[in-house]
Formats: structure tokens, C-alpha cells, sequence
């Protein structure tokens, strides 16, 4: 069982809660008055398994800056008005991962991107095509467009 107001609680494998819900500019976990009901949770709890898979295929750690965000907080972060961050039957997480050592001359998002976009289909994700961010935007909202512009 889940326990939605303890950040540490595995929501799958690799991820807790507050992957899940940790508001960054607000310094909080997203809550019940934010607009989480069971139905983004169940999201959540999807999308977070995928990102297990996700996770296992780079071999390295994932670091999430964002998944879940209410109206408010998407509008104060300038994100889409229809974000899958949102929980409106999808869901979404921002995120970067240590690749020191891994790849000449250090990390960078671009290489992620490239890893992943052949992968894309098989995950069931969409990915935001930002190239030079020092961030990977990932995402299950349904649509054929798996790399797209924001």
C-alpha cells in the first residue's frame, strides 16, 4: 500500500512518492488539495513502472526534477496548458542522469535523448524534443507524435 503523504514510500522499484509529487518552487509534496485524486495516482503508479524500464535500459540513475503538477504550479513554471504533467489520463516527469565516466568529454542530455527515441514505441512514451536542455521531458500521453516540439 502506498502512502501518498510519505515522500519515501516506493510507488514502484526505483521510485518514491516524492518523484512522484515533490513541488520544487513550492518545496512541498502535491496533495489532495492540489487536485490529486486515486485517478492520477493510478497514473502516477504507471507511468513510474515504465520509468523503472526506462531507468534499466540507460543503466544509469534517474534524477527527477518534476512529475506531477497542479494547475497552479504548471501555470507558475510556464508549462503547456496541457501538459501530461497535469494527470489528465497521462503522466509525465522531467529529468537528468549522471553519465560521468560514461560517456568523453561529460553527460549530456542530448546523448539520453538519442538513446531513447528508438525506444519510444516499445516504452509507450512521448518525448519533447529540446535539444541543448540540461533536462529529458518524457511522457504517456497517447498520440503517434513520440518526439515532439513543446
Amino acid at each position: 500500500m502506498i502512502n501518498w503523504s510519505d515522500g519515501g514510500s516506493k510507488i514502484s522499484r526505483s521510485f518514491t512518492v516524492r518523484h512522484a509529487l515533490w513541488l520544487p518552487k513550492w518545496g512541498r509534496l502535491a496533495g489532495e488539495h492540489d487536485g490529486l485524486d486515486d485517478a492520477i495516482k493510478g497514473e502516477l503508479v504507471k507511468f513510474f513502472l515504465i520509468m523503472d524500464q526506462v531507468q534499466d535500459s540507460l543503466g544509469v540513475k534517474m534524477f527527477i526534477h518534476c512529475a506531477y503538477r497542479p494547475r497552479e504550479y504548471n501555470a507558475l513554471v510556464k508549462g503547456a496548458t496541457k501538459s501530461a504533467h497535469l494527470g489528465f489520463g497521462a503522466a509525465a516527469c522531467d529529468f537528468h542522469v549522471d553519465l560521468t565516466g560514461y560517456l568523453p568529454g561529460g553527460p549530456t542530455c542530448n546523448h539520453v535523448r538519442k538513446l531513447l527515441r528508438p525506444q519510444l514505441i516499445r516504452f509507450g512514451l512521448r518525448m519533447e524534443d529540446t535539444p541543448d536542455s540540461d533536462w529529458i521531458h518524457l511522457d504517456n500521453k497517447p498520440g503517434v507524435n513520440r518526439y515532439f516540439k513543446p
